[in-house]
């Protein structure tokens, strides 16, 4: 019985020992592993503080663009408000000078108007000199239809 025994012990001893390897490849396995996970964990550290020095330096970035933009608004309503001064001074001036042209073309009308009726007065007057004396009738008639003429081309 004492073999028996014997054999079961050294049975029990090889399946320690096959179990004790096993075990040794595992841990060994674990180890290499850590130091791959050692080394990706540096990596990912690095990359964390890249990450936060580039996110620093975005919101210094937006804060200065935000700033800029802040004070091109500020620039832009300056120039809008006058511009809006300059369309109401140039509607004004608009108004005032379509009121001035009503004005003179009312000025012009009625000058017209009168020297037309002038004209008329002469023409009768010249036509009734004209019986008297053709030259001289032809002369005047000649010489207020050209001041007629040298008045309308002034006028245009």
């Amino acid at each position: 019985m004492q073999t028996v025994l014997d054999i079961v012990m050294i049975a029990l001893l090889f399946a320690t020992i096959y179990f004790c390897l096993r075990l040794n490849k595992k841990i060994t396995s674990i180890k290499s592993g850590k130091a791959e996970m050692q080394l990706i964990v540096g990596n990912l550290t690095t990359v964390l503080q890249q990450t936060e020095k580039n996110i620093s330096e975005l919101r210094t970035l937006s804060t200065n663009s935000a700033l800029e933009m802040q004070k091109r608004i500020v620039q832009a309503r300056e120039i809008l408000s006058d511009l809006s001064i300059m369309i109401a001074s140039g509607e004004k001036l608009a108004n005032k000078l379509e009121d001035s042209l009503i004005l003179s073309k009312n000025y012009l009308n009625n000058v017209v108007s009168f020297e037309n009726e002038h004209a008329a007065e002469e023409t009768v007057k010249n036509t009734k000199a004209a019986n008297d004396d053709p030259a001289t009738a032809f002369s005047k008639a000649k010489f207020n239809l050209m001041s007629a003429i040298q008045k309308f081309k002034h006028r245009e």
